[in-house]
């Protein structure tokens, strides 16, 4: 007697689940760190005035992992004397609306401060029948009072504005995978360097030979013959899909690994 069984997918889903996670996340995570890296808070600095410096992160709704987002802001005296009060106004504008953070330093001097700004919205896109929105178009950090040395300084021209790109929706590269979002551009930029390198060898350095030193020894009809071959191969392994297996196959047998530093 045969009796039919039907065993549905979903019961292996959480082996699948961890057994993907733990052959990829290393380098899902290298890859995210690395873009991490490349757009790290208080990378850069910019002056305020009256020796002030800040440094703003404006955080995204979407591709971000922390447990709560938040924008935030650091501040950095760059005077040898500590300058006793500091209080900077932040601004966020869209058309009709503006959310606004004041804050007050005390003492600012050898250590950086860092401050959340839970009232500026985090960054994000709206699609509607008027097109795409976002929740503000600038944001203006406005250094309103310095107190230094007993004396109190106030400036109208110590005003940043900064005007926030979405670039992260347009020219990166995310999945979402195990309950978060992972930025996976250095995952990209390998591929398209291994594909690159593949018809390099089976195409290109064979078709510029005799300007390739150490090429020029060997008779034309060799090259010929490479190329004859070289070329629909190259069509073949090219492809993304083949391109992908060739980047994530010694990966996977751990032969070899992502960089762990930003290049």
């Amino acid at each position: 007697m045969f009796i039919e069984t039907h065993v549905p997918f979903g019961l292996f889903r959480p082996l699948w689940n961890w057994l993907t996670r733990r052959l990829l996340e290393p380098t899902y995570r290298t890859a995210h760190d690395w873009h991490l890296e490349s757009l790290r808070f208080r990378r850069q600095w910019d002056s305020l005035g009256a020796g002030i410096s800040y440094s703003l992160h404006l955080e995204n709704a979407v591709f971000s992992n922390r447990e709560r987002p938040v924008s935030v802001m650091a501040v950095r005296n760059t005077t040898d004397r500590p300058l006793t009060d500091v209080e900077i106004l932040v601004t966020a504008r869209s058309a009709t609306t503006e959310y606004q953070e004041r804050h007050r330093f005390d003492r600012l001097f050898e250590k950086d401060k860092v401050v959340s700004l839970p009232s500026i919205p985090l960054k994000t896109l709206f699609i509607d029948e008027d097109g795409i929105r976002t929740p503000y178009s600038e944001v203006e950090i406005r250094l309103v009072s310095v107190v230094d040395d007993g004396r109190t300084m106030t400036w109208p021209s110590w005003v940043q504005v900064v005007r926030p790109t979405y670039t992260e929706w347009f020219n990166s590269h995310h999945v979402h995978r195990w309950e978060q979002w992972w930025n996976t551009d250095l995952i990209e930029l390998k591929k398209e360097d291994l594909k690159i390198w593949l018809r390099y060898v089976l195409v290109t350095r064979h078709e510029y030979a005799p300007f390739i030193l150490g090429e020029c020894h060997k008779p034309a009809w060799f090259h010929e013959l490479l190329l004859r071959i070289g070329r629909p191969v190259a069509g073949v392994v090219c492809r993304p899909a083949v391109v992908s297996a060739l980047f994530w196959m010694p990966i996977l047998l751990r032969l070899r690994r992502l960089p762990d530093k930003l290049e």
